[in-house]
């Protein structure tokens, strides 16, 4: 399994159930960028011709805007106040990009899309899923009866059928039965046509963490308020 399936697959997860794999999967988004930055931004990666970028420093240097200074090694190097340019050895211009994802800045984004719209996309795509990452919540592993993946299918069905991406889903009472459950939520689209949800959970109209749904959820279970599903274990 590749960084990118991994990535994958924790979204599809749509939480943690530890910490490490928390950090597991940041780690893995900072792959996938680390491998980016080392193939030069092109090439390996089939983006489109840095050629817009050259000449957009060119065309600063004609200017006067930009200031070429010639260093020793495999790079000259064109400074300005807030952007770094080299010329590698391959001939390709890349940015002095950060080496870790969530050092990316609006700057980073404006020289990427100068290179590349679809490398823009990409990276403002990777520093998303990172944050995502970061907000998704630690909950405590299930046993058998998966209610994450319950409460995913029936907000998946939900979005299909009303033909929508975004919403406030007021009544899920399928699930959870009188505990006045509602969630606001996205639907997200990466890499093409894959899909991710990013939630809000309410109880009652309050914003409350889902790990606190899923303990009331299971103490209205243990005391038959909710029937319990087949496949369920306590």
């Amino acid at each position: 399994m590749d960084y990118q399936e991994r990535i994958e697959k924790f979204l599809d997860q749509g939480m943690f159930y530890s910490k490490a794999e928390q950090k597991d999967a940041c780690d893995f988004v900072n792959k996938v960028y680390e491998q980016m930055r080392r193939a030069g931004w092109t090439g390996n990666n089939n983006f489109e011709s840095s050629d817009n970028l050259q000449k957009y420093v060119e065309d600063k240097i004609a200017s006067g805007e930009f200031t070429p200074i010639i260093k020793e090694g495999f790079f000259d190097t064109i400074k300005t106040k807030d952007h770094y340019f080299g010329k590698g050895t391959a001939g390709n211009w890349i940015a002095d990009f950060p080496f870790n994802v969530y050092q990316l800045k609006e700057k980073h984004f404006t020289i990427a899309g100068i290179t590349s719209p679809a490398l823009e996309k990409r990276l403002r795509e990777l520093l998303d899923i990172r944050n995502t990452f970061k907000s998704f919540e630690i909950v405590s592993r299930p046993k058998k009866f998966s209610l994450e993946a319950k409460v995913k299918q029936t907000i998946n069905d939900w979005l299909d059928r009303e033909k929508k991406d975004q919403a406030t889903i007021s009544d899920l009472s399928e699930i959870f039965g009188d505990l006045h459950i509602s969630t606001n939520v996205h639907r997200c689209y990466y890499w093409g046509n894959k899909t991710y949800l990013r939630t809000f959970w309410y109880i009652g109209g309050k914003l409350t963490k889902f790990a606190v749904i899923q303990a009331a959820y299971f103490e209205a279970i243990k005391k038959g308020v909710i029937p319990k599903p087949d496949d369920f274990i306590l």
